[in-house]
């Protein structure tokens, strides 16, 4: 069973489960001919820092639908083939979130966080996901540790 609560730094509500972690998406983005590639996104405070496309689920919406819709809009990607690789516990920060693979079938141009957060978006080597990731969101490692 799913509930909302007002996330008061955002003023979003956010989905939380019966366990009280709020709940995520992190979207692993292959391409469809380069599946040894990863996607990856700037952090909205630097260029210099890379993470994974992900956010939290909107009531009323399923993983699967968020983890598209964040890949949309942080990644300014479309894409097909969502499989879900699995659950990532953040204990301390009371977070879980749903890992999944996806298979990028279009690249736009300019997308909403391209212009309103200057983001950046870039294919990595699995290797240096893994680098760039333990510099900067450790936590997130693994998430890319499912894909294994």
């Amino acid at each position: 069973m799913y509930t909302k609560h007002l996330n008061p730094k955002k003023n979003k509500q956010r989905v939380v489960d019966e366990d009280g972690f709020v709940r995520r998406v992190a979207a692993l983005c292959t391409h469809k001919s380069k599946k040894t590639k990863l996607l990856l996104i700037t952090s909205k405070s630097s260029h210099a820092k890379w993470i994974i496309p992900g956010g939290g689920i909107n009531l009323n919406e399923t993983a699967e639908d968020a983890v598209l819709r964040e890949a949309y809009e942080e990644a300014g990607v479309i894409c097909d083939n969502a499989t879900y690789l699995g659950v990532v516990e953040e204990l301390n920060a009371m977070k879980r979130t749903d890992v999944f693979s996806l298979e990028v079938i279009e690249t736009l141009d300019e997308w909403e966080e391209s212009k309103a957060n200057n983001r950046l978006r870039q294919w990595f080597s699995i290797p240096e996901a893994y680098d760039l990731l333990s510099n900067y969101r450790p936590e997130q490692i693994a998430c890319l540790d499912l894909l294994r």
